[in-house]
């Protein structure tokens, strides 16, 4: 299945540059995997591979520069294995590199620049596989095992795109499990910013600390990273990242999939966090994106509070009538009842003030709301959400429509 899954990459006219999986991040084991493992889950590549040699007067540039070209131990030491869905290197641990040199071989073989066991040696991506041709080559960035980022920035072999896709196929080959688009940067076509040194996204502090560090288009790559991650204080973080102003600078469909993702996730706090983000979907033309994701999320299993974030998506539709139809359903049916929904009654009220022009629908759905509000606003038992529905009552004294 995977080979033929690679080959269908392969013979792809398009890179499909826009799409993201959102297949789930394989799980962390606590196994450390042997190298006759590692070997055996890594065969030779059974795919046709296109091959390049270096480009005219590398070989002797390298010559006068001292290049090294490995081999024996010191080449086996900067071998890269799939396993489990991760990259490991050859002592068996989870990968961990800032921007580095990667090469792939005619045999799918990878290798990646270990600080470790070449300092010292002056080393290019022809240090890799010598004289011989190249089936891929370019950087990679690698957290715990997961490609950050990868480009194909060779000045030796400046690489087509076709075996940039290569290298792609080679880990769907093995069984590498995350989305194998996104991640990856054509070189020439994006501008790429040097990035610092990689951090290990550990909780909140770090996460803060060192996401700024990444231009735009890394950082979706990075937050699903960190979604993917057992602490409920860094998934959440991840989550408010994305759910202010930050999520209009993405890609819509980047923005869906980490959405998604939040709104899966286990823990309350994060899938409150991505309910708040579907904001996003009211600006622009998103009706579309309104009814796949806002729609499910109220009339789901989800709590009252994750549901009154979703309609707070509502707000910037101002102006629309697409939506006023569920603002109804949602007031007719009590979808989110009771005092935990008040965010989502007073967003009611903001919906409905922009649909005067409507007339006798909205007027009767207006009047539901303010019933629930002032049940809510008399009922002294809970003061907080008393004390709330009194601002919202003078708000709507300010805003009454016409």
């Amino acid at each position: 299945m995977r080979v033929w899954m690679a080959a269908l990459l392969l013979a792809s006219p398009l890179w499909a540059e826009g799409e993201v999986s959102c297949d789930p991040v394989p799980a962390l084991t606590a196994v450390v995997p042997s190298l006759a493992t590692l070997i055996q889950s890594n065969p030779p590549t059974a795919l046709s591979f296109e091959l390049k040699s270096m480009g005219s007067g590398h070989e002797v540039d390298d010559r006068v520069d001292g290049v090294a070209y490995l081999e024996g131990a010191v080449k086996d030491s900067t071998r890269v294995y799939v396993w489990n869905g991760r990259l490991y290197d050859a002592n068996g641990l989870l990968l961990q590199r800032t921007r580095s040199d990667f090469a792939m071989d005619r045999d799918g073989a990878l290798y990646v620049y270990n600080p470790g066991t070449l300092k010292g040696l002056f080393i290019h991506h022809s240090s890799f596989t010598g004289l011989d041709p190249i089936a891929s080559v370019g950087t990679i960035v690698v957290v715990d095992g997961i490609i950050i980022r990868c480009d194909n920035n060779s000045g030796h072999y400046s690489p087509s795109k076709k075996l940039f896709i290569q290298f792609q196929a080679r880990l769907a080959e093995l069984g590498y499990q995350l989305p194998l688009n996104r991640m990856f940067l054509f070189h020439g076509k994006t501008s790429l910013a040097d990035p610092l040194p990689l951090p290990l996204f550990a909780d909140r502090a770090s996460f803060y600390q060192n996401i700024h560090n990444y231009d735009r288009n890394d950082q979706p790559q990075i937050i699903k990273y960190c979604l993917a991650q057992r602490s409920v204080d860094l998934r959440e973080a991840a989550m408010r990242f994305i759910s202010g102003t930050t999520i209009k600078e993405f890609d819509p469909v980047e923005a869906r999939s980490m959405i998604l993702m939040g709104l899966g996730d286990s823990a309350e706090s994060v899938r409150e966090e991505a309910a708040s983000a579907l904001g996003f979907f009211a600006r622009g033309d998103h009706a579309a994106d309104f009814t796949a994701l806002v729609v499910p999320v109220v009339e789901g299993t989800y709590t009252a509070k994750v549901k009154g974030q979703a309609i707070s998506a509502l707000y910037g539709f101002e102006g629309k009538t697409e939506p006023f139809a569920f603002v109804e359903k949602v007031v007719e049916q009590d979808l989110v009842p009771g005092a935990p929904g008040l965010s989502a009654i007073e967003i009611y009220l903001y919906a409905l003030r922009s649909h005067a022009d409507l007339g006798p629908r909205a007027v009767a759905a207006r009047a539901k709301c303010l019933v629930k509000i002032n049940a809510i606003h008399d009922n002294k038992a809970d003061a907080a959400a008393s004390e709330t529905a009194r601002f919202i009552l003078r708000d709507i004294q300010m805003f009454r429509p016409n």
